[in-house]
């Protein structure tokens, strides 16, 4: 019989009390900050131990509770007691894996006091745990019902059921595992993924995953493939969702028909390609499939095969042309000129369409970037998109899919600055210095700009600015002016960028010669004072300082589980051929296996080194949004990275030491590691880089 901490806690009490000083009820609830109702409760656990080791507890109303010694010590008391504890080793992770699995697989409630038993966790952790599991089963509309004196159950709904479990199959498995089912004569190789994985979670949740299982439904599935005209990931998701739904009959679990699904014309085909199916899984694995469960697959095969009817393709380039004409006059940006936009939004939507139709979703992890981001577009899409769904009575369309064609019309408006020319002048009277930075920071992020000449305040004509076509003035102070002005800062922040973007949208008038061809950039007049020591190490000390902000980079995770596989990520993320990547993954294992850079207070490593695989300073951060533990039982939160080139000159070693010194500061390392975006990183690296290049600009003397 295993007990949980808060039960040790108790006996402990108890075993310190004697038969002529007995502790009570209100005593233990004291000592342990907690109800004498949760004692009570406890207590029925509790007398069960007792009396599972022979062990005699005493009770007396009025008086209270004691341990009757006989002819037992306390020592070896002690000792069943240690051993009666639960494992505390199970992460956080492995604990939500056990959970959703318990609660899915059962018929009937689970009391919270089977968890805390089983896990060794306290009721504090299992509720934290819980509000977690909660949100987790939400995304895949899961509700999770909690009843005092009932048990934790689930409002079921076996379709969401299926697409949580395979979400879970993906957290634990990985994307590279199932990778290995598209190589047929590499058995070997996917045995000994499950195996090493299973091998690093103290609970294996889903037994059902092994080799045996994965090669019928191979065989199974070798016949069929001919059939279906699918892609790659399309047959993968198929082999999952048939090793679940094998696995889910086998435990009694059921899809039920619904009222507005049935098949058609259209899905017969799906629904003949399904029985067969069904028909080998009920002869490999002996289980019983039932109608309903035949018309869903039947479904979603239809939802991942990529030929279609030539009525349905007339009626989505249709509608596709509405929906960009819609959006169009949303946004003022000519989205019609983008001959591609239209084809790539055929191709997605006569994927997403009959997957929206039958409920399937897929995720999308870039939602609350396109928001940030692409307001404007995202609201233009989700009012325009729901007008168009409609038309196949689609009535929720969720924030995954309109990220999605947000993702397309984003790249559009990116496509389409990229080849608009606006002409401006700069405004800069501190300089050359802050001159050439901030224009080196304009062309590096924006395409789009003409800059014609650099000027002082005093050579500013307005009118000779409207003869030479100029459209905007660009300042680094605040300048009065009946003209279309802007202030920036010498680095452009995140916000100075997304002003800009803003300003250059209102002046902006796109043509066809946007999409077919960009003016050339004209040789920039540069007026300045010259009379300034350094000219040349202060300029390139201001590129570095840009390139690097630019470079600034951020990779979210939830499949990383080892050091080593991060190190991989970041060599293959930087690297841009393979023997840099091989370069840069060698030199961070090398420094690795000298000492290890884990911080232990920030629960992050940090990967730093010299190396020939990289020509520019590069810097950013390897977020995990899964955590794992480390050889030492350490909890990984993620890795900063800082790669410096092999023969860096002493501009880059110094960039290097100041954001190293920088990062030594809890306050700045804290904001790094809770970033959401890579403009949060971008932003938190130019403001340390900011106060650096000013402080080398007045030791250099400008």
């Amino acid at each position: 019989m295993k007990l949980t901490l808060r039960q040790t806690d108790i006996i402990k009490i108890i075993l310190n009390s004697e038969m002529n000083s007995p502790c009570n009820i209100q005593f233990i609830s004291e000592q342990l900050d907690i109800s004498t109702r949760t004692v009570l409760r406890e207590l029925s656990v509790i007398e069960d131990w007792f009396k599972e080791n022979n062990l005699l507890l005493v009770k007396k109303a009025g008086v209270g509770i004691y341990w009757d010694k006989n002819c037992n010590s306390k020592k070896e008391v002690i000792t069943l007691l240690q051993d009666a504890l639960a494992s505390k080793e199970y992460s956080k992770e492995e604990r939500k894996r056990y959970i959703i699995k318990e609660i899915i697989y059962t018929h009937q409630p689970i009391k919270s006091n089977y968890f805390l038993i089983k896990l060794g966790i306290s009721s504090k952790t299992f509720k934290l745990d819980m509000n977690g599991i909660a949100k987790w089963l939400e995304y895949y509309g899961i509700l999770l019902i909690n009843k005092p004196a009932i048990g934790i159950s689930i409002l079921e709904d076996e379709r969401n059921i299926r697409k949580a479990i395979i979400g879970l199959i993906y957290e634990i498995y990985g994307d590279e595992l199932f990778i290995n089912l598209l190589k047929i004569e590499q058995k070997h190789f996917v045995s000994s993924d499950i195996k090493k994985n299973n091998s690093h979670n103290k609970i294996n949740c889903f037994e059902f995953i092994n080799l045996s299982n994965i090669n019928k439904i191979k065989e199974i599935m070798l016949p069929i493939r001919t059939s279906i005209h699918c892609t790659d990931g399309a047959y993968i998701n198929i082999l999952i969702y048939l090793l679940v739904l094998v696995n889910r009959i086998q435990n009694n679990f059921f899809i039920e028909t619904q009222s507005n699904e049935c098949i058609s014309d259209d899905t017969m085909k799906y629904f003949l390609l399904a029985r067969k199916i069904a028909i080998y899984l009920e002869k490999q694995f002996n289980c019983i499939t039932l109608e309903s469960e035949i018309i869903y697959l039947a479904n979603y095969l239809a939802t991942l095969d990529l030929n279609f009817e030539q009525e349905f393709n007339i009626k989505i380039n249709q509608d596709v042309k509405e929906l960009i004409f819609f959006i169009q006059n949303k946004t003022n940006i000519k989205f019609e000129l983008d001959e591609n936009l239209a084809n790539d939004l055929i191709h997605h939507l006569k994927f997403s369409i009959p997957r929206l139709e039958r409920k399937i979703s897929v995720q999308n992890f870039h939602i609350n970037f396109l928001k940030q981001n692409y307001s404007e577009i995202f609201e233009a899409t989700k009012e325009s998109l729901d007008i168009i769904l409609k038309r196949y009575n689609i009535y929720d369309v969720p924030d995954e899919e309109i990220a999605f064609i947000t993702m397309h019309f984003g790249n559009s408006a990116e496509k389409m600055f990229e080849n608009y020319t606006l002409r401006v002048v700069l405004i800069c009277p501190s300089g050359i210095g802050t001159a050439k930075m901030l224009k080196t920071s304009l062309n590096k992020t924006f395409s789009f700009f003409e800059i014609v000449n650099t000027l002082s305040i005093i050579d500013l004509d307005i009118e000779k600015l409207k003869r030479e076509h100029v459209s905007l003035i660009i300042s680094t102070v605040q300048l009065e002016l009946d003209f279309p002005t802007v202030k920036v800062n010498p680095i452009l922040s995140a916000q100075d960028k997304i002003n800009l973007r803003n300003l250059v949208k209102d002046l902006a008038t796109f043509n066809d010669k946007n999409l077919i061809v960009k003016k050339n950039m004209l040789e920039q007049k540069v007026i300045y004072n010259s009379n300034i020591p350094n000219i040349r190490e202060i300029t390139q000390y201001g590129l570095e300082i840009i390139n690097i902000i630019d470079s600034v980079f951020l990779y979210k995770s939830n499949l990383i589980s080892s050091k080593y596989e991060m190190i991989q990520k970041v060599a293959t993320l930087i690297g841009k051929t393979n023997q840099d990547i091989i370069e840069i993954s060698e030199k961070l294992v090398s420094r690795e296996r000298i000492t290890s850079t884990y911080l232990k207070q920030f629960n992050v490593y940090l990967f730093h080194c010299k190396t020939v695989g990289v020509k520019d300073l590069r810097f950013g951060f390897i977020k995990l949004t899964r955590t794992f533990q480390n050889s030492t039982g350490d909890v990984v939160k993620g890795a900063l990275v800082l790669l410096i080139p092999q023969n860096a000159n002493k501009i880059y070693v110094d960039i290097a030491s100041a954001i190293s010194g920088h990062l030594a500061e809890e306050a700045i390392l804290e904001k790094i590691i809770h970033t959401k975006t890579k403009f949060d990183i971008s932003n938190i690296i130019e403001d340390i880089l900011s106060r650096v290049f000013i402080d080398y600009i007045n030791e250099t003397g400008e």
